[in-house]
């Protein structure tokens, strides 16, 4: 899935005369210029809107913004990562520099980034309405999008949905409730879910089933009630269980293809998986060679200390749905191998000695060997790196990073389902994504069926970004799951913390600076 419209970023200084700053309030004052000069035909709308698209590869000072160390922060891995690690120790504070910082100023890039477009292209008269429609939906979606990440981390926020043209106008923004954002941001979304097209996503353009998974996704995390009742018309107004003729759910074999960029050739693992015939996929930062853009190595198997938690590695299931045991009692244990009998998900994800086998000579056997936890992250590391050879010295990968997928809408309609009392309903749905890899589930009451739905989130996402951190802040569980984990590879007699204050972030003081009238959150 390469390529986001072919003709693309290039446009992306020019059109938009934003350059890298350090906070969104320590932006100097915008010169409005006509929409017109900009937006002379079709493709500089499209590069303009590119543009907007480059917002979902938002890099920190380390990588991915959601994809490197999110993970790290949970249950499921190990960050080596200064600024994540004092997350895990409880020991973030406003004057943080590096990723934190970045991860909100880009943040905020983006969104303006959105907010300029949507401004300039709505008075443009070059293309038909239906289309400058499509496209300002497209540009909401992607605003909808960043507001998730921002009021999520940071908690309560400036909304912003206009260019706004001098210094002093920005300087009295304030901080407005996170809950007010998300009405705002899913009122965006329900028109865009009108506008859209009602196609699967491999054509590079966010289409209306990515703006009602999006909806779902803000509906279903703690902005004060869940709306379970929302989250169901939403999905059946837009999708169906089985059959769906825009979106789908790939076959087992062709699971570790949509990561490891495999499109060329079969492997021992995987069949190839072509990129248009994958409809499960609902949204992704997608490589671009116009664009310039360095993706980070995903895979864990070049860092010995950013890595999978054998916490992870324990949760997968046997392959006949049994819990993993070492005792010997259930005969699936194969303690030479203890990656054999199990959720075929496990061995897509992670690497440990155990798999060597299926590996290339070097340089994976060299990192395991030397890897204190034996488990690397595998999901994200290209094929030929895991069959063939090493990483070349300043190669740049060329997979896209999935964002949002089917999977993830039917576990949401199950959860959603399951909450309301529709447990057979419930079940169907968890199952369909369940059976590519376990037998279905026979859970009957609604704690069991709440217990596989988790189960799938966690397996199903593991090393997606920030899936699990959502997962186990809106559960409210970190404060139960954290204490009990060391911090890192290298501190393992150092457990976790987590206090009321985590469920936040705090806001970067050079904003605060900037704009005296944004307010800290609790705690920091």
């Amino acid at each position: 899935m390469k390529n986001i419209f072919n003709k693309t970023i290039v446009f992306l200084t020019l059109a938009f005369g934003l350059m890298s700053c350090n906070g969104y309030f320590d932006l100097q004052p915008l010169t409005q210029v006509p929409a017109a000069t900009y937006f002379q035909d079709e493709p500089t709308i499209q590069s303009g809107l590119a543009a907007c698209y480059a917002g979902l590869y938002m890099v920190t000072n380390n990588g991915m913004r959601e994809l490197d160390n999110f993970p790290g922060i949970t249950d499921d891995g190990y960050t080596d990562h200064p600024s994540w690690q004092s997350f895990l120790q409880n020991t973030l504070n406003n004057n943080m520099t590096g990723d934190l910082n970045v991860m909100y100023s880009n943040t905020y890039e983006a969104i303006y980034k959105a907010n300029n477009f949507i401004a300039m292209v709505s008075p443009t008269n070059v293309v038909d309405a239906t289309k400058k429609a499509q496209y300002i939906a497209e540009a909401k979606v992607l605003r909808a999008y960043e507001y998730f990440f921002i009021t999520n981390v940071f908690g309560d926020a400036v909304l912003t949905l206009k260019p706004e043209a001098q210094r002093d106008e920005i300087l009295k923004f304030t901080r407005i409730s996170r809950i007010i954002i998300k009405d705002s941001m899913v009122n965006d979304l329900t028109n865009a879910i009108k506008i859209l097209p009602k196609t699967s996503y491999n054509s590079g353009h966010i289409v209306s089933g990515t703006a009602a998974a999006l909806a779902m996704r803000y509906k279903i995390m703690d902005y004060g009630t869940p709306d379970y009742a929302g989250i169901i018309k939403l999905f059946e107004d837009n999708f169906k269980v089985t059959a769906d003729p825009n979106f789908a759910l790939v076959t087992k074999r062709q699971f570790k293809s949509m990561f490891d960029g495999n499109t060329v050739k079969n492997t021992a693992e995987s069949d190839v998986l072509v990129p248009t015939d994958n409809k499960e996929v609902m949204l992704s930062a997608r490589y671009s060679t116009s664009a310039s853009l360095s993706f980070p190595y995903m895979g864990g198997l070049v860092s010995t200390t950013t890595c999978a938690r054998p916490n992870l590695f324990n949760a997968f299931q046997f392959d006949d749905g049994t819990t993993y045991d070492t005792s010997g009692a259930n005969p699936k244990y194969n303690p030479a191998n203890p990656f054999k009998n199990r959720d075929a998900r496990l061995m897509y994800t992670i690497a440990n000695k155990n798999s060597l086998d299926t590996m290339a000579a070097y340089p994976v056997k060299d990192f395991l060997k030397t890897n204190p936890t034996y488990f690397a992250w595998k999901k994200y590391t290209p094929y030929y790196i895991l069959y063939e050879r090493p990483l070349k010295v300043g190669e740049i990968l060329t997979q896209d990073v999935i964002l949002m997928r089917f999977p993830e809408v039917l576990l949401m309609y199950a959860e959603a389902l399951n909450e309301t009392g529709r447990l057979s309903d419930a079940l169907t749905a968890l199952n369909a994504v369940r059976t590519r890899f376990l037998p279905a589930s026979t859970a009957q009451s609604k704690s069991a069926i709440s217990a596989a739905i988790q189960y799938e989130r966690r397996t199903e996402f593991a090393e997606e970004g920030a899936i699990r951190y959502y997962d186990l802040q809106r559960w409210n569980a970190m404060k139960d799951i954290l204490p009990t984990l060391p911090v890192s590879v290298l501190q393992k007699s150092t457990m976790c913390t987590f206090t009321s204050r985590q469920r936040y972030w705090p806001i970067p003081e050079f904003e605060r600076i900037a704009n005296p009238n944004i307010t800290q959150n609790p705690g920091y």
